[in-house]
């Protein structure tokens, strides 16, 4: 009965110590509840046999660093006072004052434990103490919701978790620091509002960077995840960058109609975007075709048809003519929308470039060289030039500029008319300009007076002197090749078609046919019917018909 005694008695002695050292060996230890990994999370001691809840009365950052030490981590980045989700039941500890040098919790000042005010720290409250531990890649940075790597919203990473930026007080100084620590040289604009919105928490806002730091967290900040409510989880408050890249601020054009004439594009950060043709004008225009290697630009061109796709770049472009590119002119931030410039809007700017060759005339549906309606070349494109205000001074140097002397007659409404639209309109020529071009005009290249129809007969035309040769031009070559002398009779006995014209004086075939007659005038083509009519002065053979009278005079139909 004694051994039975004293066996009871030395368990129960050896029990209540182990306890005693079960309990000395946990009291105050601490770990981490509720969080996305075991970097972060809400703080709960061990007191009395129980995990309870640390309250965030007088919790800073001196007694986070304590925690994640004893946790085994280098120290803290943050802390959170009212962690979400918050704990249940009561509080092993209020008003923890830590140095921040002390190896656990239990060693700093502190109410007592079990002791806490239920004012500040009610069972029922969100008055939990969180921290976020130091971690490997902390103030890593990314761009995501970009075309490219080198755009997009900013997203950094701390306790293992990738966060958003908020764009409060973002500016280009911040986001120079953001391009440069991606490896970028800088940033062409930090963007607040990124369209493509983020989800989930911030991990910092009140980014306030000098310009000279290697990466956003030596940048003065707040705390990670001390963000105030203008940084609205659900809203559009992302910080974003348009980071430099080799490149950039290249201009091209899109061709329409030939390769130096087209709407502009201009190259960021590995894409190509559209130019808004807002404030878009002459100086902008010679600024991109020298650029891009031309002597300059014929025309501008608001509203480009067809239009682009997609957003633009680049809107409110101001230069002054003498830049060497685009990026040197004053335009409106980079990227950024504004009422004119909508994505859906046909308000592309566009440029037409001058190359050799440009300026010059010709004449077109006329009778040979020296007649017919006026086009002229700008960009390697003809097109028409519109006969309003069109007079014989007008006249008088087109002529000149061809190599003849003098015009005989200037036209307006030209019979058969030209088609698509005109480079020139409302000229004022004083009649001794060198070329056409060089003459004082009301409308710039490629823009036209109203009275200017496409669909009309609104072309210019000349007829020039071909006996008078311009003393500053050699004359234009109107010598057909010599061609071997036929001598057939004057009849179309043998079916052969003939065609016989008479051009600047001289007999020639017509449309590559055969001379049927040994001289002009008396050709004949009694087998078929031949019209011959007089145009603007001058003998034409109409639709293709042969010329079958002997003098224009006649201007008679011959069975």
């Amino acid at each position: 009965m004694m051994n039975t005694f004293l066996w009871s008695n030395n368990f129960l002695v050896s029990f209540i110590f182990l306890c005693k050292t079960s309990l000395a060996q946990d009291q105050g230890a601490v770990r981490l509840q509720d969080g996305p990994n075991s970097y972060e999370g809400r703080v709960e001691a061990f007191y009395n046999g129980k995990w309870l809840r640390v309250c965030y009365r007088k919790w800073d950052m001196n007694d986070a660093n304590v925690v994640c030490r004893q946790l085994g981590f280098s120290g803290a980045t943050s802390y959170y006072q009212g962690f979400t989700p918050r704990g249940g039941g009561a509080f092993a500890l209020n008003n923890v004052n830590c140095h921040g040098k002390e190896s656990s919790i239990s060693k700093c000042g502190h109410d007592g434990w079990g002791k806490y005010d239920t004012y500040y720290c009610g069972v029922n409250s969100n008055s939990d103490a969180g921290v976020v531990c130091v971690a490997e890649d902390d103030g890593k940075i990314r761009l995501v919701d970009g075309a490219t790597n080198s755009t997009g919203r900013v997203e950094i990473m701390f306790a293992k978790q990738w966060g958003r930026v908020c764009d409060k007080g973002w500016a280009n100084v911040d986001g120079n620091v953001a391009c440069k620590q991606l490896g970028f040289s800088g940033a062409w604009v930090a963007y607040t509002g990124w369209d493509q919105r983020g989800s989930g928490f911030f991990w910092l806002s009140n980014i306030n960077c000098h310009g000279k730091e290697g990466r956003l967290t030596d940048c003065s900040h707040p705390r990670p995840a001390d963000v105030r409510s203008y940084c609205d989880k659900s809203g559009y408050s992302d910080a974003g960058v348009l980071c430099k890249v080799d490149g950039d601020g290249a201009v091209r054009i899109v061709p329409i109609g030939s390769d130096h004439q087209g709407r502009v594009e201009i190259f960021f950060s590995g894409s190509w975007r559209r130019i808004c043709s807002y404030g878009w004008d002459l100086n902008d225009a010679n600024v991109v075709c020298r650029q891009l290697g031309y002597k300059g630009a014929w025309r501008y061109r608001a509203g480009w048809t067809p239009r682009g796709t997609g957003s633009y770049y680049l809107h409110g472009v101001n230069c002054n003519g003498k830049e060497s590119k685009l990026l040197d002119c004053y335009y409106n931030k980079i990227w950024t929308s504004h009422s004119n410039c909508g994505e859906s809007s046909n308000n592309d700017a566009g440029v037409t470039c001058k190359i050799d060759g440009d300026a010059a005339v010709r004449l077109v549906d006329g009778n040979g060289n020296y007649s017919g309606r006026v086009e002229i070349r700008y960009g390697g494109i003809w097109k028409r030039v519109c006969d309003r205000r069109w007079d014989m001074k007008d006249a008088q140097v087109v002529c000149r500029q061809l190599g003849y002397g003098a015009a005989k007659s200037s036209h307006t409404d030209w019979p058969q008319k030209g088609t698509g639209s005109y480079w020139l309109s409302n000229l004022y020529c004083s009649g001794t300009e060198a070329t056409l071009d060089s003459c004082a005009r009301e409308w710039p290249v490629g823009t036209y007076s109203d009275y200017c129809s496409i669909a009309g007969n609104d072309d210019a035309g000349v007829v020039c002197d071909p006996t008078t040769v311009s003393p500053t031009r050699p004359p234009p070559v109107t010598q057909p090749p010599v061609v071997p002398s036929i001598k057939l009779p004057c009849k179309d006995t043998d079916a052969i078609l003939c065609n016989a014209v008479k051009i600047g004086g001289h007999c020639n075939s017509s449309y590559g046919k055969k001379h049927c007659c040994e001289s002009c005038p008396g050709c004949r083509d009694v087998s078929t019917g031949c019209v011959q009519v007089k145009q603007h002065g001058l003998c034409e053979s109409s639709s293709m018909k042969k010329v079958c009278c002997k003098t224009c005079s006649q201007g008679s139909l011959i069975g």
